[in-house]
C-alpha cells in the first residue's frame, strides 16, 4: 500500500500541438509543458517507479487513446532511468519531452524549473 501512496499518480492533460499536464504524486503537484500531440486526454492514473522529489525536472514519454488508452514515460532519477505508465481516458495522442515548469507540495514548498524557491 505504501508503494501505491508514494508512486501512484493522478492527473489531467491536454494537447493542441503543444501539451500541458498537471499531475499529483507523493504529495506534490507538478505542472509540465512540452511534447507534441493532438487531443484532450482528460484524466489519467498510473504508477511511476520514480518520485517527483527525486527525479530530474523532465520526463520523456507518450500516450495514445481512443476513449481509453495508455501512457508510458521515463525519467532520470539519480544515476539511472526509471519508468512509469498508466491509463488515460480521452481521445488523441502525445509524444516527446515534457519539462516540469512548476511544482508545489502540500507543505508549501514551491519549485520553478526544478529549483526550490
Amino acid at each position: 500500500m505504501r508503494f501505491v501512496a508514494t508512486h501512484g499518480y493522478v492527473g489531467v492533460s491536454a494537447c493542441w500541438v503543444a501539451c500541458a499536464s498537471l499531475t499529483f504524486q507523493n504529495g506534490e503537484f507538478d505542472l509540465s509543458v512540452g511534447g507534441i500531440g493532438f487531443g484532450i486526454f482528460g484524466k489519467a492514473a498510473g504508477l511511476n517507479a520514480f518520485t517527483p522529489q527525486n527525479s530530474e525536472p523532465w520526463t520523456l514519454g507518450g500516450c495514445a487513446a481512443f476513449d481509453i488508452g495508455g501512457c508510458a514515460q521515463v525519467a532520470k532519477q539519480g544515476r539511472h532511468i526509471d519508468w512509469g505508465g498508466g491509463v488515460v481516458v480521452g481521445e488523441g495522442w502525445f509524444g516527446g519531452l515534457m519539462v516540469n515548469v512548476a511544482s508545489f507540495d502540500l507543505n508549501g514548498s514551491v519549485s520553478i524549473l526544478g529549483r526550490k524557491l
